[in-house]
Order: C-alpha cells, then sequence, then structure tokens
C-alpha cells in the first residue's frame, strides 16, 4: 500500500567503495535493497568515497536495485549534508562514522539509524535513534542497551536450497569457508590427524586466501561465488574464527543441509544448537576440533538417520530464524515505528553546514590512509581553525594516534596543531600531552606542558626528570638541583633522579 506523502526516503550510507561483492555484508545488503517495499521506501546509497574504476564492486553487485552516488575524496561533508537534505531516514553501518552522522545532524534527518556487524560499541552520537545488532554478542557489547535491538541476518532460502538425502557415494567432505587470516587455525594445518581419521576423507577450503597448492585429499577452492553448490557438494562445515558477530557461512551451510562445527562463542554460538543442528567447539582449540570432527564422522557413517535428522533440523533452524523475508521485515518494522514516533520531513533540511572538529579528523584519518598528505594538511588546519570543541572521547583518541602518524611523517606542525585542539577541548592525559612535549621546541610552550603534566602527573618521578632538564637547558642549575632534591625526597626509589641530582651537586659544589 502507498504512503501517504509518497514514499520514505530512505538513504543507505557507506565510507568504503571497494571490498568484495561476495562478503556477508555486501550479501546482506543486496538482499536488503533486492526486497524491501517500493511503495513504502524510495532507496539511495551513497558512498562517501570516489567511484572505483577498478573494483566497481558496488555498481556491480547492486545495479538495477539502488540508485547509487558518490560522494567523491573532496568536500565529503557538505555533499553528505546536501544528499541528507531531503532524506527523512539515514541508515549507516556504525560503530564508528561521525561525519555521517554530523551530516546527518546538520541536515535534520528525522530518523537515524546505525548497523552493527562486529562486536563494537555503537552509539557513539546522542541522536542516532537506534543501533541494529546483528546477533545478541554484538548488543552486550552497546553501551545503551535500551537505544539497540538484534536483527539476525536472513539469507535467501531459493538460492540456499536444501535435498532431503544428502549425498551417498562414499566420500565424506568438510568444508572450511572461511578468511584465511581470520581463522585460528585452518582444517589443512591439522590435515594429517583429520585424514587418518578415515580414508575417505576429502578436506575442501573456500574463501579469500585459500589458495594453496591443492592433493587429492586437500582442495584449495579460493573465493567461489556459487558458494552454494559447495554447501550442498560437502557434508560439515568447519569454522575456527573467534570474532564472528554473526557467523553467515554457518547459516548459509545450515540451509543447504551442511552441518556446521562451529565457534561456542560469538554470533554461532546463537545459531547452533550443539548436538541437535550441528556442534560448536572452541575455535582455538586443535584437540576439542578434533574430537568433534571425528563424533561426526563417526556419526555420518553409522548412524545415517540421526545424522539426516540434524540436516533437517539445521535446514528448520534456518527457515524459522534467519530468512531474508523475516530480516526485511523487521528492519521495514524499525523504520516505520520510529517515523510514526519522529515524524517524516516536513521540509527540505540545510545544503550547507560548518563541519564540527570530529568531521575534520575523520576526514583527515580517511586522506592519512589514502596517502593524500596535502588533503590530510588542510583537514587538520579546518579543524585546527573551528570554534567548536572536539566533543565526542573517542574522537579525541583517535585524533591522539593521528597525531603520533603525522609526527612520524615528519610533519610536526599538524601533530602540534591536533595536541592543541585536544588540549582546548579539555582532555588531559601524561602519555599523549608527553608526545606533545617531544615535538615542542624549547620556551614558554614547552614550560606550559611541563607544567600541565606537574599538575596531572603527581606520582610520576619522569615529570621531576622533565622540569629539572626545562630549568637546565635554561641555564639555571641551581633551580633544577633545587627541584631534584625535592624529587628525590618524594621518589627516594628513583634512580635517574639520585644521580643526575648528585651529578648536579658535583658541578656547582654542593
Amino acid at each position: 500500500m502507498a504512503r501517504e506523502g509518497g514514499p520514505l526516503k530512505l538513504v543507505y550510507c557507506t565510507s568504503w567503495a571497494g571490498g568484495s561483492g561476495h562478503s556477508g555484508s555486501a550479501q546482506s545488503d543486496m538482499n536488503l535493497y533486492r526486497l524491501i517495499n517500493r511503495e513504502l521506501f524510495d532507496l539511495t546509497l551513497v558512498v562517501a568515497d570516489e567511484s572505483d574504476p577498478g573494483e566497481p564492486s558496488f555498481a556491480r553487485l547492486f545495479k538495477n536495485l539502488i540508485k547509487i552516488q558518490y560522494t567523491g575524496v573532496h568536500n565529503r561533508f557538505d555533499k553528505l549534508v546536501d544528499y541528507f537534505s531531503e532524506a527523512d531516514i539515514v541508515q549507516f553501518q556504525g560503530g564508528f562514522d561521525p561525519m555521517v552522522c554530523e551530516a546527518a545532524k546538520a541536515a535534520r534527518v528525522p530518523v537515524l539509524v546505525e548497523t552493527l556487524r562486529t562486536i563494537e560499541a555503537g552509539g557513539l552520537y546522542p541522536h542516532i535513534d537506534v543501533s541494529i545488532c546483528v546477533s545478541n554478542s554484538v548488543l552486550k557489547a552497546q553501551p545503551a542497551p535500551g537505544k539497540a535491538t538484534v536483527i539476525y541476518n536472513g539469507i535467501d532460502l531459493d538460492r540456499f536450497t536444501f535435498t532431503k538425502s544428502g549425498r551417498h557415494d562414499g566420500k565424506i567432505i568438510l568444508l572450511q569457508a572461511s578468511n584465511r587470516i581470520k581463522s585460528c587455525f585452518n582444517l589443512d594445518e591439522i590435515a594429517d590427524e583429520v585424514l587418518s581419521l578415515d580414508p575417505q576423507i576429502e578436506i575442501w577450503l573456500a574463501g579469500s586466501g585459500q589458495t594453496l597448492p591443492s592433493t587429492d585429499r586437500i582442495k584449495f577452492l579460493g573465493a567461489v561465488e556459487d558458494i552454494e553448490t559447495v554447501y550442498r557438494k560437502a557434508d560439515a562445515l568447519v569454522l575456527f574464527t573467534d570474532t564472528e558477530a554473526f557467523g553467515l557461512v554457518v547459516v548459509e551451510a545450515m540451509a543447504c543441509g551442511c552441518l556446521p562445527i562451529a565457534p561456542d562463542i560469538g554470533g554461532p554460538a546463537e545459531i547452533v544448537t550443539d548436538g541437535v543442528d550441528g556442534w560448536t567447539v572452541c575455535p582455538s582449540d586443535k584437540k576439542e576440533a578434533l574430537d568433534v570432527i571425528s563424533q561426526a564422522i563417526t556419526l555420518k557413517k553409522k548412524n545415517n538417520a540421526k545424522w539426516e535428522s540434524m540436516r533437517a533440523s539445521a535446514r528448520e533452524t534456518v527457515e524459522r530464524k534467519f530468512s531474508i523475508t523475516r530480516c526485511v521485515k523487521e528492519y521495514e518494522k524499525i523504520y516505520l515505528d520510529l517515523i510514526k514516533k519522529k515524524g517524516r520531513r516536513a521540509k527540505r533540511g540545510p545544503a550547507l553546514a560548518p563541519p564540527a572538529p570530529e568531521v575534520d579528523i575523520t576526514d583527515a584519518l580517511y586522506h592519512l590512509y589514502a596517502k593524500r598528505l596535502d588533503s590530510l594538511a588542510e583537514s587538520v588546519k579546518r579543524m585546527a581553525l573551528s570554534e567548536q570543541p572536539v566533543k565526542i572521547p573517542k574522537l579525541a583518541s583517535v585524533a591522539k594516534r593521528l597525531a603520533k602518524h603525522v609526527n612520524a611523517r615528519g610533519r610536526n606542525d599538524l601533530a602540534e596543531l591536533i595536541y592543541r585542539k585536544i588540549f582546548d577541548s579539555g582532555y588531559r592525559g601524561g602519555d599523549w600531552m608527553k608526545q606533545w612535549l617531544e615535538i615542542t621546541p624549547p620556551g614558554d610552550g614547552r614550560k606550559f606542558i611541563i607544567k600541565e603534566l606537574e599538575n596531572i602527573e603527581h606520582d610520576d618521578p619522569e615529570i621531576v626528570m622533565l622540569m629539572a632538564e626545562e630549568s637546565i637547558e635554561a641555564g639555571d642549575i641551581t633551580k633544577a638541583l633545587d627541584i631534584l632534591e625535592k624529587g628525590a625526597l618524594k621518589f627516594p626509589d628513583s634512580k635517574a633522579i639520585i644521580e643526575t641530582c648528585e651529578l648536579l651537586k658535583g658541578k656547582i659544589g654542593r
């Protein structure tokens, strides 16, 4: 049914134009764009980046599904504000995206939604209306659980189909479908032990980095586009990762009747019921993994009825909890409930707004990773000129790391601007202020930082040494000695203070 006033303008925003079109996130997004009710929602995808001519992942994957706009690499904030100025809802992949949050606020977007697909804290900005987590494991990491909810990822059941009876050719195919570097260990690393369990076992490894030379019984498949055909040929899926927020491969395999041996932590532990529709193991324990693989093989060979019952249970679990139609309906309900509560946009929002310093910090980091140092310098200088303080503590922490990076590239001038902005925003801390001190030349600026360090680091003998060094550099040895003598009384175990104190006494004959 069409909505009064026309479809709600829903803008999905991402800060990254690269990546594989076969990733779990990309597949989930594609399904959402494909199935969402277009009578209710008018969709646009905004990419806060330039299009990648070498690997146009979004254009290829989402062709004919959604309008795509790119900000390019310059003036990204201004372009986001303009793109958001007619949006009723903006949704972004959350955890950390200050530029999108600030642009949505500046454009007066009625509803701001973040999706969290890794186990990290979201809710960085108070005007985020809801954090949608892909599992309860992600939900538990949220600072404000009352503003977060869980929507499990869903899969296309028409693509990941189930055959009621598995293979009967005598082979036992164990499949690992994961990025090689994400695994605590890989199946080929325990191949001798696994293959010795039965002469009919074959090991297949699919996914990014799984491209080593194959043998008769160990097959490296690399990235597989039609992975569902591999699931249907395999008997069991093994996954040995310890950072899975959800575990889409587990759901896909289960839908096809490939029984999972999955991590007992994170998202997979919420998907698999041990002994019912698969097995769970500690993902870093090779001995436990071998024991469970042995149990699965024994069951497959000696109790086919139980094996087939578990396969059917795996499919039933996916149909009940992890279909894409269920997932999309839950997203639609959240959008409509929030619009009912807050109202849709009454008029176009501002097309321009001054960026908060958090925006410039984010932009500087973006240019740093892309090695655009001139653009990085422009962002840092714009941040320094902003009259607004850095209000988000997480961004202040990011700025401190950014200062170290630019300092390592010989741009002490930019590091100084960043440290000064952090300080003027009200943040204090011994570690980063000592780094600031290291790049500050002798003079009033250095004295000021040392004085501030003295105020916050009362129990640090290093501050005594810094104060004494400053006096020595100024030519006032007597003052330096007085500082060290007081320091020696306060820190009698400090070898550096006592030795320096004795050395200066010898110089001036005290």
